[in-house]
Order: structure tokens, then C-alpha cells, then sequence
């Protein structure tokens, strides 16, 4: 295997692993979310903006692990402060607006609503995670040049 070949198995393997986070991240946010429950806003909005980082945090990871050795450790912290601030607060936004619209949806359509309510934020999950790997990717690979 020659070395265009072994990039493009790693960028691969990088993909289908951040595929596999995104897909549990999912999951997860969506039945949380969608779980009927009174008063729990506040807890549900604290799961979905953390799991968000981290799964922000996990794709981050994949695509840099090993670049981050060869840093030093204030690059390294710097890199880490970003990463939890831009998925932080995309995640905390995010996580907000699905509480107080499902507040307005559970009134609306019931038990539907709470269906629906796992629906947007697996796709709020969906698209973080998916613009959170493109972003990962396209870097990966314009600073691999």
C-alpha cells in the first residue's frame, strides 16, 4: 500500500468512526429528549449540551490525537478551549431552543409532541455533529498538504 493509499484508509477509518459518535450521540439525545417528563427541563438541556461536547470533543479527538502529541501543551490547551467553546455554546443554543419549542409542541400535539421533541433534537444532534466532522475533516486534510 503507498502512501496515497494509506492516507485515504486512515481519512476512511477517521470517517467511520466519527460516523459511529454521531450515530450514539443521536440516539441518546433523541431519547432523552423525547422522554415524557415533567419539570426536567433544566436536566435534559445539562445532557444534551454535554453530550454535544463531547461528542464535538470525540471527533476532535479522532481526527487529531496524534497531531496533539507533537504540540506543546499551551497549543494544546488552546485547541481543547476552542473546541469546547464552539461546541459548548452551539450545543447549549441548541438544547435551549428544543425545551422551550417543545414546550409548545407537547401543548399543541400531546404525546406526539413528545415524539417530535426526539425528533428535532436528533436532527439538532445530526447537523452539530455532521458540520462538527466536515469542519474536523476539511481541516485534517488542508493542513496534511
Amino acid at each position: 500500500m503507498d502512501d496515497l493509499d494509506h492516507k485515504r484508509h486512515n481519512l476512511t477509518h477517521k470517517r467511520k468512526k466519527v460516523s459511529l459518535i454521531i450515530l450514539g450521540t443521536v440516539s441518546g439525545s433523541a431519547i432523552v429528549a423525547g422522554t415524557p417528563g415533567i419539570n426536567l427541563d433544566l436536566a435534559k438541556q445539562v445532557f444534551l449540551t454535554i453530550a454535544d461536547i463531547a461528542m464535538c470533543m470525540l471527533i476532535w479527538d479522532i481526527y487529531f490525537e496524534k497531531k496533539l502529541y507533537n504540540k506543546n501543551i499551551k497549543s494544546i490547551v488552546l485547541e481543547l478551549f476552542f473546541v469546547i467553546i464552539v461546541s459548548g455554546i452551539t450545543a447549549y443554543i441548541t438544547s435551549k431552543a428544543i425545551t422551550v419549542f417543545g414546550d409548545r409542541l407537547i401543548q399543541l400535539l400531546g404525546i406526539m409532541g413528545w415524539i417530535s421533541i426526539g425528533a428535532i433534537a436528533a436532527l439538532a444532534t445530526i447537523l452539530l455533529g455532521t458540520s462538527w466532522g466536515f469542519y474536523c475533516d476539511d481541516l485534517y486534510r488542508n493542513n496534511d498538504k
